[in-house]
């Protein structure tokens, strides 16, 4: 008698083909979903490739159905306004933010300096938490009037053994040039002391996955803490603090300032999408792991532009832009848009979207734009600028470095161990407290972990069929039996 075996749904076994190529992606956009939702009986002449693009098309439509629920009733201003802290805590929680790092000592130096003619550039290395080095080149106008309005600009990937901070100084001294204080952060893999952003995209670290650790996360507080440093510094006026970034850094503008009031004025360039969009091309097989957070709670990307409601927003992009293309970006501000009109009481100009005819790249225009945008909400001047041929390098990124040697007591290289740490375990000291334990386990477990599930009762698709010994399904099984279908409820 041959043994039978049950062969699950699509779902499930698509998952397991799909794993290296789109495990990435299932985490940001909650695409782990389809695991427990239901698929057509497979085929008796179905082959891996067809039961591997099963689940990418699977993939593909739950997604898609994420992004489209995604701010379709924001509410009324009252209703979002009592909504906004809690999501907010759930986005710091997707980062592996929440409860935050205590704020512990900067213990900020300046190791050097460069005199310029409009500027000095200060060489700045702190500590966001103990041991997690930053470092970034701080400059400062010379004859601006004080307290100066400051710009935090985040690098993209760059590299450099010397920081990514080489690469864009010339956004950096157009802002000292023009009144602006400016610190430019380098970022934790290709900044001076370096850590990991490539872990599950290039070095098979699934288990961040589990650790609920995330690139984007130890950036966002990293800038957080560079917030914290500017409010120390006399020359800023800590209400006029704008931050801007392209690409890893443009995603990094957008997480800090969605969970960080602190942020006067946004504009990131090459860095907006909806999971939806990113699915529907398939773009995530190419993004670095610090685009994403870790995606629990269903969320689709305009949940974090209306975070930054009502602040001014602006979002930059590339219509030939592979990695954000435009269905993407213009979803993020048709929806987030929505919440920007409830506080403006109608059309709301506080949020803009400008895109041009280029690729994943900065061009003249998107640097005339998110300058534009930073004089006019932090230094009131609404008049157009001329466009700028790009600037040529000033400095050898050997001036501009921070630091002669590594600390010896980084955690940089380890961060992805350190952020987040497993909850510790307690033995119960009694029956009830184990029953108060276990009721507080099963909340935490049904909140944070199976919040997606769907509610409703789907059922389990399943067919049996004759053991070959392993070899391929597509051949036929013994007789030609197609096998029975079984509902199992």
């Amino acid at each position: 008698m041959p043994r039978r075996r049950i062969i699950r749904d699509a779902g499930s076994r698509g998952l397991i083909m799909h794993r290296m190529q789109s495990c990435l992606f299932l985490r940001s956009a909650c695409a782990i979903l389809f695991l427990s939702l239901s698929a057509k009986p497979l085929q008796a002449q179905e082959n891996a490739t067809h039961r591997h693009q099963m689940a990418t098309n699977h993939l593909k439509r739950v997604v898609a159905d994420v992004s489209a629920r995604c701010l379709n009733d924001p509410g009324d201003l009252q209703d979002w306004q009592r909504r906004k802290p809690v999501l907010r805590g759930q986005l710091l929680e997707m980062l592996g933010l929440n409860p935050l790092p205590a704020r512990t000592p900067l213990k900020p130096r300046i190791t050097g300096a460069l005199d310029r003619e409009l500027y000095r550039i200060e060489k700045l290395v702190y500590q966001s938490s103990p041991g997690l080095y930053v470092t970034g080149n701080f400059y400062v106008p010379k004859n601006a009037p004080r307290p100066l309005p400051a710009v935090l600009y985040l690098c993209g990937h760059a590299p450099h053994p010397l920081g990514a901070k080489h690469h864009y100084q010339d956004r950096a001294s157009w802002f000292a040039s023009n009144g602006f204080a400016c610190l430019i952060l380098d970022t934790l893999e290709f900044g001076e002391v370096p850590g990991l952003h490539h872990g599950t995209h290039d070095l098979n670290m699934w288990h961040w996955l589990s650790l609920g650790y995330t690139p984007a996360g130890t950036e966002v507080w990293n800038a957080m803490r560079a917030l914290d440093y500017l409010e120390t510094r006399p020359e800023v006026d800590a209400q006029r603090i704008g931050v801007t970034g392209i690409s890893g850094g443009g995603a990094i503008t957008w997480y800090t300032t969605a969970v960080d009031e602190r942020v006067r004025a946004a504009a990131p360039v090459c860095a907006t999408f909806t999971y939806g969009s990113q699915a529907a091309n398939w773009r995530a097989s190419g993004q670095c792991d610090c685009i994403y957070f870790h995606n629990a709670r269903g969320w689709d990307f305009p949940m974090v532009a209306a975070l930054i409601a009502p602040r001014p927003l602006l979002m930059i992009s590339g219509r030939k832009d592979l990695d954000f293309p435009p269905d993407g970006y213009h979803e993020v501000f048709r929806r987030s848009k929505k919440v920007y009109d409830l506080y403006a009481g109608g059309d709301s100009d506080l949020v803009r979207e400008f895109d041009d005819d280029v690729d994943h790249s900065d061009p003249p225009q998107f640097l005339r734009e998110a300058r534009q945008w930073m004089r006019r909400w932090l230094q009131n001047e609404s008049a157009p600028l001329a466009l700028e041929a790009p600037a040529r390098f000033q400095e050898r990124a050997e001036d501009l470095a921070c630091l002669d040697q590594l600390p010896p007591d980084a955690i940089n290289y380890r961060i992805q161990n350190e952020l987040t740490r497993p909850v510790s375990l307690k033995r119960p000291g009694s029956r009830k407290a184990w029953a108060n334990r276990r009721t507080e386990l099963l909340a935490l477990l049904d909140d944070r972990v199976f919040g997606w599930f769907p509610k409703e009762r789907i059922p389990f698709e399943t067919r049996t069929g004759r053991s070959n010994g392993g070899s391929d399904l597509s051949k036929p099984t013994p007789g030609g039996e197609k096998g029975e279908q079984v509902q199992i409820p």
